[in-house]
């Protein structure tokens, strides 16, 4: 876009009627040209680079419901509360689960990633995310599953509290059908922990 420049224009008192109509004349011609200038498109040779074919796919990007379950809900053992965080450093967020298992019956939590209508992410070879954990050597199982209900699972284990990124290629979750993949998320059962515990996710994308 070509530089819009400002002009300060002097009109000194003129007796002659001739000459303050071609001074008028001539100013309001610079004006339109200046302005005609300051609209016009860029040059031919100047054109915007096309970006690149995205080499990630990030889990906002895709249409979806974000929501925590829970045992409770279905007269099991079991709470969990979902917080969803903006930092303000990007536009990514964290999700916060805050979650409770009772060690005295069944029962159990987590988050889930749910796209109702099916989502084909066959253009990709892994998924990652970053997790972090309240305390240290607490596990909860990575989930996926496809709309058909085939799922398939990892189990995750804290070493600490700071956030750790983990990356699983999709080819070991040999059940599902990533055609048309329905859910992505995170569970704790209580066969494998109780408690009440607190784990940040953020991150979550598909990698080609």
């Amino acid at each position: 876009m070509a530089k819009r420049t400002q002009n300060t224009v002097t009109i000194a008192k003129i007796t002659v009627a001739g000459t303050i109509i071609v001074a008028v004349t001539s100013l309001i011609g610079n004006l339109i040209l200046g302005y005609w200038q300051f609209l016009r498109k860029p040059e031919a040779g100047i054109q915007s680079t096309p970006l690149p074919e995205a080499a990630s796919l990030a889990i906002e990007q895709i249409p979806q419901r974000v929501f925590s379950y829970y045992g409770n809900s279905e007269d099991l053992g079991g709470f969990a509360k979902l917080d969803i965080i903006f930092d303000g450093s990007g536009i990514n967020p964290h999700y916060l689960l805050n979650y409770t298992i009772p060690s005295d019956q069944e029962g159990y939590a987590g988050i889930a990633f749910q796209f109702d209508k099916g989502q084909d992410v066959t253009d990709y070879s892994a998924i990652a995310f970053n997790i972090q954990f309240s305390e240290g050597n607490i596990p909860i199982d990575f989930y996926v599953k496809d709309i058909g209900g085939n799922g398939d699972y990892v189990r995750v284990v804290s070493k600490g509290t700071e956030a750790t990124p983990f990356r699983f290629d999709l080819n070991i979750f040999k059940n599902v059908d990533f055609n048309a993949l329905k859910d992505v998320g995170f569970n704790s059962d209580r066969d494998f922990v109780s408690g009440q515990h607190i784990i940040t996710i953020f991150g979550v994308s598909f990698l080609k």
